[in-house]
This record gives structure tokens, sequence and C-alpha cells, in this order.
């Protein structure tokens, strides 16, 4: 009986029972602190990025539609009016509203009064004929200017013409506002045959032939002085 006590030969019918073994909690804990197996390490939340900044394009701005309107009418009517300004007949040229008594007296001085009631030729200040244009001078001096100084400098010292006083008496008889005008045909040199016509101011005409003679004067005003007004008894 003991030999079988000390029999540790194996029975080859027995199995083993499988047990649990059971761990407290607190040796499961002394493992886990004896573990030193590093734990796997948790990864950090990934670190929040900042946002990347985006250009935004401002919006073009378009202008009210009541200013395109406007613009465009102003447009429109810019290129009508020059248009019309093209397309424009040139205007004609105004009327020529000179003054009659200016125009008259243009006309007289290209054409005196007295050429269609006498005969000759014209006698003017800018005659170039010295003899004619000192008549012309003498003769303005006495009715235009009614200055007796001036109309004797242009008769000669010895002339038979009446003196600074005997013009200016003959003067004072001819009303003020009298017109002449002076027609001269020549006789020979030095010599014209002078047809004076006045015209007084209620429009009495008359007429005064002559004969008027003139010597050349380099010191006269006009290069000529009378020597003699002579009547004549033609008139």
């Amino acid at each position: 009986m003991s030999d079988d006590w000390f029999d540790e030969s194996p029975d080859p019918t027995y199995a083993p029972t499988p047990s649990l073994s059971v761990v407290s909690r607190h040796e499961q804990d002394d493992q886990d602190w004896f573990d030193t197996s590093p734990e796997p390490a948790t990864p950090a939340p990934e670190a929040s990025k900042p946002p990347v900044a985006r250009l935004r394009r401002r919006p073009r701005r378009r202008p009210p539609l009541p200013v395109v309107i406007i613009g465009a009418l102003t447009a429109t009517g810019t290129i009508v009016v020059c248009a019309a300004m093209l397309m424009r007949p040139a205007s004609p040229a105004p009327p020529n509203l000179a003054d009659p008594t200016t125009t008259a007296a243009t006309s007289s001085a290209v054409k005196p009064w007295c050429t269609e009631i006498g005969a000759g030729q014209p006698v003017s200040m800018t005659a170039t004929e010295p003899g004619l244009a000192a008549i012309a001078a003498f003769e303005k001096a006495y009715y235009l200017d009614r200055d007796a100084v001036t109309a004797r400098l242009h008769v000669a010292a010895d002339a038979r013409v009446g003196s600074v006083d005997q013009l200016k008496a003959g003067i004072d008889t001819v009303p003020a506002g009298t017109t002449h005008c002076v027609l001269a045909t020549p006789v020979q040199p030095g010599m014209w045959s002078v047809e004076l016509y006045t015209r007084r101011p209620d429009g009495t005409l008359e007429h005064f032939p002559q004969t008027i003679t003139t010597i050349a004067a380099a010191t006269a005003p006009k290069g000529a002085l009378i020597t003699a007004i002579l009547p004549r008894g033609d008139n």
C-alpha cells in the first residue's frame, strides 16, 4: 500500500482538469507596475493650422443705370450737334448796314454830284497835278473849313486874289453847311477852266464859272500856288 503511495509513475488514464487561475487585482496591478514594456504612444492631436488667407477680388462697380443712360444720351447729343454743324450751310454774309450818310460821302468822293450837271474832270486834293490839287485845297478851306488863313496858304503872295480879311468877309456870306463841287478842264499849262458849284442848306444851287491860273512852287503845301481867280461871264 505504501509502495503505491510512492509510486510516481503517472497514471496513463489520468488527465488533469484545467483549473482557473485566479489572480487578484492587486497582483495584476503589481504585474503591470513591473511591466517595463512601453505603452504605445497615443498620437497627439494635430495642431490646428491657421487658415490660409485667401485674397478676394473686389467686384468692379458698375455705374448706376441712370448715369450710363445720361452719359450715352450726352455723347449722342454731342455727335448730333457736331453733325448738324458740319451739315449746316455757311451763313450768308450780313447785309451792308453802313450809314447812308457815309455811303453817300464815299460815293460822292468817287463821283462828285456836280458831274451830272457840269463839264470837266472832278478836282480833288489827291490829284496828281499840283495845280488841280492846289485849287481843290483852296476851295475846301473856303467852303468846308471856313478858314481864310488856310485858304490863303494856297495862293501866291502877289496873286490877284483877296487878302485874308477879304477872304474871311466872303466866307461869312456863305451859309454854314453849304457844300461845294469843283470841275476843271485844262486850257493851257497852268491855266484851268473851272466850274464851281455850291449847294446851300435850303437847296439853292449856284454856279460860278472861273478861270484859275497856277504856278509850280516846291515849298507850297500841294506843290503849286494859285496866281489868279477870274470870273468868267459864260454863266
